[in-house]
């Protein structure tokens, strides 16, 4: 995750990119009060997850 500016990307693996696990991030992290959340879909071996 990039935090600047007011703004966030939060990279993240296609299989565990959900509104849910956004909603969660966003709470996790404080999110809420930035200006902007942009979440990137990253498949790439470092963002790797097995999800059910």
């Amino acid at each position: 995750m990039e935090i600047k500016g007011g703004k966030a990307v939060i990279y993240l693996n296609p299989a565990l990119n959900s509104e849910e696990m956004l909603a969660e991030l966003t709470r996790l992290f404080g999110l809420d009060e930035l200006d902007f959340v942009r979440v990137k879909n990253d498949g790439s071996r470092h963002y790797r997850a097995y999800a059910p």
